[in-house]
């Protein structure tokens, strides 16, 4: 029966236990890896939304002021991510040369956002209060925020190919 399963799949016998190749993958179902890798953190920012709130100490005047503000912040998410994700789609098209492995990649990082970013969804909130409340002094980053996405993505972007390897 196992032998059956990989001739079906076009395995020789003598690979069999390993894995089949990833990028043995037609291109066009690397397009469609990249198109739902895509839509996976447009459909999950909803539910990154839900539950934050503004702190109780500020005045219901800059409450209703900091809801439009936020309001406007993801409205742009909403405008500008599939632009963003069509500007590197096409890049992917046009300048890499194994698109397979470009594709890969991309969805690979967008898949990380939605694991990315809720452990230290309230962090950032809290950020972005702080910013508005006190607009004319810089605010910095969130060090452990930031550093968690970035520990995150770096992690994917890296480990993913080492382990397919």
């Amino acid at each position: 029966m196992r032998r059956e399963v990989w001739s079906a799949m076009n395995v020789s016998a003598s690979t069999e236990g390993v894995l089949p190749d990833p990028w043995s993958i037609p291109v066009a179902g690397w397009w469609l890896i990249a198109l739902a890798a895509s839509a996976l953190p447009l459909l999950t920012f909803p539910a990154l939304f839900a539950g934050l709130a503004f702190p109780d100490d500020i005045s219901d005047d800059m409450r209703s002021a900091l809801e439009q503000r936020f309001n406007k912040q993801k409205a742009k998410t909403y405008y500008l991510y599939p632009v963003i994700c069509v500007v590197i789609l096409v890049s992917i098209l046009v300048e890499m040369s194994p698109v397979s492995k470009g594709l890969f990649f991309y969805s690979t990082l967008l898949g990380c956002i939605p694991i990315a970013v809720p452990p230290v969804r309230r962090r950032m909130m809290k950020n972005f209060v702080d910013q508005a409340l006190t607009p004319d002094i810089r605010v910095e980053p969130d060090w452990l925020a930031t550093s968690w996405c970035i520990i995150v993505m770096s992690t994917a972007c890296v480990g993913v190919p080492i382990v397919l390897l």
